[in-house]
């Protein structure tokens, strides 16, 4: 408890004592008279003694009381903890109000919005007062400042005030903290102004676990103002709506509804899904106080952007503006694989007809639309033949020009992907062109060469295997490493002293010959 004047307290005192000397100042004194029957009147004395004495004593303690009472009222006494921010403080002051409008804010109770209740708190803090300036932000996933400064001129907040209205949007506080510190630093006039930080929300824990107050000035004055209910009320809400991997066009793919519980209950609910013209029904048991993921393939007949949109069915809770969510998707046409070969499409087998049936394992069924293959032949590599194409693979190519070399290095700076089958000494030179094409923007962690005049690298086998670490990972425990037969360029790394991180993958071994290899050879396929 505090008191706004306890100064009062010296004038209560003595205002109290001044009963209690009035009423020993009037008291009445005894008169002696002579009377003859003495015994007779002292007994009615005694008795109206022990009486007046009791009615005495009550009127002086009310008296006294009332008295007591008054002082009191005078000083001013404030029940529970005095606010950091009085309404009537004559200092100058920098004030700035930071309101919560995300779109928790919507949220009923008794039929009463936080919001409102939200406007009308800080419209208390907006009361106009001599020495006063002060500022509005409007917070939402950006911070919205009504004026540029702080400004005595808070009628035309408090008009801005009582039209603002929730937005569909994320609060983003530590964005709202950064412009409120601005704003206090620039407006801080004398040493003798004081500067105040009022915010108001329903503080929901995930927008203010990790809200830091550092940036503001350290002689502020922080109020938090909670306009939400004292219990939450129950509610259910879309969290996320989205796609697992990358949308294609005719390809089925796992569609996921995020849905929260903010109740006691477990609750069953239906999602209806509608993505273009296609709808689905997602249908789960949600737990009470998590979230839960609802999944259903879906198969996307478009290519392009789509729109999607997300509703709960047949729910009634304290914010419906949560119930229903939009999306978007950007379906991708299926992709186009170019196959830059020698080879001819009809030779089989063949390395480029197994490295098609790779990329392409199916055939595509009647209506079904399935990745494209084109084939070019290494004299035909140009920039226009491999514009659509989103893999560039290249197997047996032959000797590429300096030109073609340019073209992928700079077709891998933007970002195309180019896978390289290296099974011919004449591959090693191609690598060494691309490489120094690409320049320092390319660091390959091993490097080719053509074997020495006469030599025939051939039959190489895997000696030594690290089964557990990918590639060989995914065969199992049981598969025979000597079964696999290698025909390779001679490959070694840079400097593999002068790179610790290098751990190796597995070991080639011909006639006592050794070739080293790390886990990523970046594009660089070894195969038969």
């Amino acid at each position: 408890m505090s008191f706004l004047h306890p100064w009062m307290f010296l004038l209560g005192a003595v205002a109290v004592g001044l009963p209690v000397l009035i009423h020993y100042l009037t008291r009445p004194r005894p008169v002696r008279l002579p009377l003859s029957t003495m015994r007779f009147v002292q007994e009615v004395i005694c008795q109206r003694r022990t009486f007046h004495r009791l009615r005495n004593f009550l009127i002086l303690a009310l008296r006294t009381l009332a008295v007591g009472l008054l002082a009191w009222a005078f000083t001013r006494p404030l029940i529970g903890e005095k606010p950091l921010i009085g309404a009537d403080d004559s200092a100058n002051t920098v004030r700035v109000v930071i309101l919560d409008v995300s779109q928790s804010m919507a949220a009923s109770a008794r039929g009463i919005s936080v919001l409102e209740r939200a406007r009308s708190v800080a419209a208390e803090y907006l009361a106009h007062r001599a020495g006063l300036r002060a500022n509005l932000i409007l917070a939402g996933t950006k911070a919205r400042p009504i004026f540029e400064q702080c400004s005595a001129n808070v009628a035309a907040l408090k008009d801005e005030l009582s039209r603002t209205k929730v937005a569909p949007e994320r609060l983003n506080v530590q964005a709202a903290v950064a412009v409120a510190a601005e704003m206090l630093s620039t407006a801080g006039g004398d040493s003798g102004t004081r500067r105040e930080l009022i915010i108001v929300s329903d503080f929901q824990r995930s927008n203010w676990a990790t809200v830091d107050f550092t940036p503001l000035p350290t002689d502020t004055v922080i109020e938090l103002e909670a306009a939400g209910p004292a219990e939450a009320p129950p509610n259910l809400a879309i969290i996320r709506a989205g796609v697992q991997g990358r949308p294609e066009r005719d390809r089925e793919i796992r569609m996921d509804v995020e849905v929260g519980n903010y109740s006691v209950l477990p609750q069953r609910v239906t999602v209806d899904l509608q993505i273009g013209e296609a709808t689905y029904q997602l249908e789960g048991l949600c737990p009470p106080g998590i979230s839960t993921t609802l999944s259903s393939p879906v198969t996307l007949r478009g290519s392009g952007w789509q729109i999607g949109h997300a509703v709960l069915r047949g729910i009634d809770d304290a914010l419906p503006a949560d119930n229903s969510r939009a999306f978007v998707l950007d379906v991708r046409p299926r992709p186009t694989y170019a196959i830059v070969s020698r080879q001819r499409p009809d030779d089989r087998p063949s390395s480029s007809y197994y490295l098609e049936r790779g990329l392409v394992p199916l055939e595509p069924r009647p209506g079904e639309t399935v990745e494209a293959v084109v084939r070019i032949l290494p004299d035909q590599l140009n920039r226009e033949a491999l514009a659509s194409a989103e893999l560039i693979a290249l197997d047996h190519p032959g000797p590429l020009s300096t030109e073609v070399a340019g073209l992928l290095a700079a077709l891998m700076r933007r970002g195309r992907a180019i896978l390289y089958v290296a099974t011919e000494p004449v591959d090693a030179s191609n690598l060494k062109r691309i490489a120094d094409a690409a320049g320092s923007d390319l660091q390959m962690p091993v490097e080719f060469a053509p074997p020495a005049t006469g030599q025939v690298r051939q039959n190489l086998f895997l000696a030594e295997v690290r089964e557990k670490d990918p590639p060989f990972s995914v065969f199992g425990d049981k598969w025979a490493p000597r079964s696999v037969r290698f025909a390779l360029a001679v490959v070694w790394h840079r400097d593999a002293r002068s790179q610790p991180w290098l751990k190796t993958c597995w070991r080639l071994t011909a006639t006592g010959q050794r070739a080293w290899s790390p886990p990523h050879v970046g594009p660089v396929i070894w195969r038969s």
